[in-house]
């Protein structure tokens, strides 16, 4: 079965880590791009991008869906008390709501800065393609998270819990 890029919480590193009674947080943001039911288009590159992470993932034993499994694998580790909060995170400034537009500008500018850094080895050494392919590929994404007809966001996930005693 494949694990996170950290895999699951070990059991151990809790028992050493945290006293009974303490608490865990963690945020994951999902690196799978959706589009809102609202959104005007519906774009092939975005579409294809979860495709593709999802494989890569698979060829190397990994999956990037750990935002949708961690409270899952936080009750297996033997937390207690566990708490899921979801949120949806745009990606441009489409949103009407203040907050939600600039947390969209900030989200913005992650992709934009950080795409090749998720993109470049997974794409070259996993997938087998070539630094030209990737350059490619990664204009088309741009090009196509700075449409505002998409209304594209990403989930993310915030789980706490305790840890029995």
């Amino acid at each position: 079965m494949p694990q996170g890029l950290c895999g699951p919480i070990p059991a151990s590193v809790s028992d050493r880590h945290l006293r009974p009674g303490g608490y865990i947080e963690q945020v994951e943001i999902s690196p799978f791009v959706q589009l809102d039911p609202s959104s005007l288009a519906n774009d092939p590159v975005l579409h294809g991008m979860r495709i593709l992470i999802t494989e890569a993932g698979r060829r190397f034993g990994k999956t990037f869906e750990v935002e949708a499994k961690m409270k899952e694998w936080i009750e297996e580790a033997g937390f207690v008390d566990v708490v899921e909060k979801r949120y949806k995170w745009p990606i441009g400034s489409s949103s009407r709501d203040p907050k939600l537009k600039e947390i969209g500008r900030w989200n913005q500018l992650n992709w934009e800065e950080g795409l090749e850094g998720w993109s470049m080895a997974l794409l070259t050494r996993v997938m087998g393609w070539s630094y030209t392919e990737v350059q490619s590929w990664m204009a088309q994404v741009k090009t196509a998270l700075r449409d505002h007809r998409h209304h594209a966001f990403q989930d993310v996930a915030v789980v706490y819990a305790r840890k029995p005693g």
